[in-house]
C-alpha cells in the first residue's frame, strides 16, 4: 500500500495471500494497514516541520520579515525595481500601451 504524505492512497497491491481472503478480512487489512500507514505519514511530516522551525536561519528571516511587515507604508513616489526614473503608483498607461494590451488580450471596444 502507498499513502502520501496528505494520507490519501496512492496504490495497493494484492498479493497472493491477500486475493484468498474473505471481502471482510480484507477489507479489515486494508482500514488497519491504511491507518498505519497515515501515522507513519503524520509523523514523518510532523518531524520535517519540526526541523524546518527549529533552523536558526529560518527564524532569523522570519523575524526580518515579520519586522518588514511592522514597518509603515512609505508615501509619495514608489520606486519600480530597475526603473528608478518612473514612478509606480498612479500611472495611466499611454493610449499606445493601451492599443498594446487590446491585441495582446484580445480585447474588442464595446464602441465600434
Amino acid at each position: 500500500m502507498e499513502v502520501g504524505a496528505d494520507g490519501g492512497l496512492r496504490a495497493i497491491r494484492l498479493t497472493e495471500h491477500g486475493r484468498r481472503l474473505d471481502p471482510d478480512t480484507l477489507v479489515a487489512v486494508i482500514v488497519r494497514l491504511h491507518a498505519a500507514a497515515l501515522t507513519e505519514s503524520r509523523t514523518a511530516v510532523a518531524q520535517a516541520v519540526a526541523e524546518l522551525e527549529a533552523d536558526p536561519r529560518l527564524r532569523l528571516r522570519g523575524a526580518q520579515i515579520m519586522d518588514a511587515l511592522r514597518q509603515p507604508v512609505p508615501r509619495g513616489e514608489v520606486e519600480v525595481r530597475g526603473r528608478p526614473d518612473r514612478p509606480a503608483a498612479s500611472r495611466q498607461p499611454t493610449p499606445e500601451e493601451e492599443d498594446e494590451m487590446d491585441r495582446y488580450y484580445q480585447r474588442k471596444s464595446w464602441l465600434v
